[in-house]
């Protein structure tokens, strides 16, 4: 590759491949010389791997796709990352995570070589955020109840969730603790509730799983008809 050198003990740094061959150093003292020649091996270290991943994703329900390749063949692959995450596969999926899952991947590209015994790696990174989905409501109410009575339901899950509420007789909203005043008899039935958090940097909604309670609003007798034979 053109290397010439007038140092007893030169270097080479960022050796490519190109480099690799035989090396001859002449020694010279009083008009004569002497020379020897010696092979130089340089392989091939991978390129830097491409690396990605689908981030961000919700705990619990969520799934991580994480990806990487090289254009040098040959390669292996080997994943570490958070908490405790190592794998050999070029393309990992992960489920079931937690935000302790959250923080940087980095994926190690290996070429072995035998003759001689060398090993050549490659890395690269990627950043993965796994958000908090909020945990299932926690359901109560005042029910049983009489009808032309105020029905209250009250809902409970982490600090900062939103709420969505559905139920019989078209029943929706999104107030947290929401109250029918007067309820009637077709409010009895099952009321259903998730809870959501909303992340903007990046964009992200999680939900949680459904929560239900079941509400029984008896009917209340209407006014009764009073009369008497009055005077007697």
């Amino acid at each position: 590759n053109g290397f010439t050198s007038g140092l007893q003990n030169p270097s080479i740094a960022v050796t490519p491949v190109m480099d690799r061959g035989l090396y001859k150093v002449v020694t010279t003292l009083n008009g004569c010389s002497d020379s020897i020649i010696i092979n130089v091996v340089v392989d091939s270290t991978p390129a830097l791997p491409t690396v990605g991943s689908n981030s961000p994703i919700c705990s619990q329900f969520g799934i991580l796709f994480l990806t990487s390749g090289d254009v040098t063949p040959g390669v292996s692959y080997k994943w570490s990352g958070p908490p405790a995450f190592t794998s050999t596969l070029q393309n990992p999926v992960l489920m079931g995570l937690s935000t302790t899952s959250s923080g940087v991947y980095t994926v190690t590209a290996t070429v072995v070589y035998t003759a001689p015994d060398l090993v050549c790696t490659n890395f690269n990174t990627v950043t993965v955020i796994v958000d908090s989905t909020p945990i299932v409501p926690i359901l109560t109410s005042n029910s049983p109840i009489c009808s032309g009575n105020a029905l209250n339901l009250t809902a409970t899950s982490s600090a900062g969730a939103n709420y969505s509420w559905t139920g019989p007789n078209s029943f929706s909203t999104t107030i947290q603790n929401p109250t029918i005043n007067p309820a009637t008899t077709a409010a009895s039935g099952v009321y259903t509730v998730t809870a959501t958090s909303v992340y903007t940097a990046p964009p992200l909604t999680c939900t949680s799983n459904m929560a239900t309670i079941a509400v029984v609003v008896d009917s209340t007798p209407v006014t009764p008809n009073a009369s008497s034979n009055s005077p007697g």
